[in-house]
């Protein structure tokens, strides 16, 4: 063996050495899966690390940051609790590797490239190809990102999986709405009946229910949460425009390393935007300089100031599977009708957005 291939094997060894994981909202975990954990020290991975899943609200102070490597730990550990395989919880650590600085709010400044999609799931292969990841998987790493392959970790909208499920409590505990008292016990009530994620629990599937509604009026479809993204987004569109921020500045940089980029910009426009993003920094939740309207029905006075028309406020709630018995589960709005009742009103609508001052 040449000293080379010695020192290779002796770094495989170090960077597959378990890991012991604090986590914010679950508690302490030890990794022992050796290309689980190369993987999370691998450069693809960490990147994630400085890159919030707010965006723009964590960077005004609004909430607390949320850093993707912590969702995407977080659901790898959701899907190690319901007993799913060392596959299924590699494809939940690697589910939002793509993800770029600002996160979704990318998706607003690239709208009319994208018709819609979320950025970080165009090219998502060729993109991983250009980390170390694929050498760290071998050969066939592509199947670990064909999600249709993993129920535990994606459903469509409002199952509970394993995505879902952990990026609503834990920004849900950054918001406000929700304790690591609550969290720990719902992390410690899931399980897996016939391939889906299932909370043991009724009264803790209720409250987890209660608290994604909680989340989706006080911040995902609340005034304060979608002007700011829309304000940001206009700010860094025109930045791209000016071909002082691209892709590549996204895809490489951490979200607060893009801010100082805007911030360092002399531009009137931009500089709007930035102040009306600050103003909103200083008001309360109820008093937010944003305003959202029914498509068409401005009734603001002259002082508005039009930042979106038509968008789409989609609802983000979870109505999760409880288990019923040993090899059975219902959704929980077929169990209390209550929350029958709360989801029943809830449906996507397009609104206008404003500043208001």
């Amino acid at each position: 063996m040449s000293l080379w291939d010695f020192f290779g094997k002796v770094l495989l060894w170090w960077n597959g050495r378990p890991i012991l994981h604090f986590d914010n909202i679950y508690g302490v975990f030890l990794l022992c899966n050796p290309q689980i954990c190369r993987l999370i020290r691998s450069q693809g991975v960490q990147r994630l690390a400085s890159v919030t899943q707010a965006g723009t609200p964590s960077l005004t102070g609004w909430i607390k940051p949320v850093y993707r490597l912590d969702h995407m730990i977080g659901a790898m550990l959701l899907v190690r609790q319901a007993g799913g395989s060392i596959d299924e919880q590699i494809a939940a650590l690697l589910h939002d590797v793509t993800h770029t600085a600002f996160s979704h709010v990318v998706d607003i400044v690239y709208m009319e490239e994208l018709g819609g999609k979320s950025f970080h799931e165009q090219n998502v292969l060729n993109r991983v190809r250009r980390t170390d990841i694929p050498s760290i998987l071998g050969k066939g790493w592509e199947e670990y990102f064909k999600e249709e392959n993993f129920p535990l970790l994606e459903q469509p909208s409002p199952n509970l999986c394993a995505d879902r499920g952990d990026y609503s409590p834990r920004d849900a505990v950054a918001f406000g709405e929700s304790t690591n008292g609550f969290t720990k016990q719902y992390f410690l009530s899931i399980t897996s009946i016939n391939n889906r994620l299932a909370i043991t629990s009724n009264d803790i599937a209720k409250e987890f229910c209660l608290m994604t509604l909680h989340t989706n009026r006080n911040f995902y479809s609340h005034p304060k949460g979608v002007g700011l993204y829309y304000c940001s987004a206009a700010a860094l569109r025109r930045a791209v425009k000016m071909n002082l921020l691209s892709e590549y500045d996204f895809e490489t940089k951490s979200c607060r390393q893009v801010w100082k980029i805007l911030h360092s910009i002399r531009d009137p426009e931009i500089e709007k935007y930035l102040k009306m993003i600050e103003e909103d920094r200083m008001k309360k939740l109820s008093d937010s300089v944003f305003k959202l309207v029914p498509v068409g029905s401005h009734k603001l006075g002259k002082e508005a100031q039009l930042l979106a028309s038509s968008a789409r406020i989609r609802p983000r709630f979870v109505d999760p599977l409880v288990k019923t018995g040993e090899s059975s589960a219902e959704r929980l709005s077929d169990l209390d009708e209550e929350v029958k009742h709360l989801l029943a009103s809830l449906e996507t609508y397009y609104v206008d957005v404003y500043y208001v001052g």
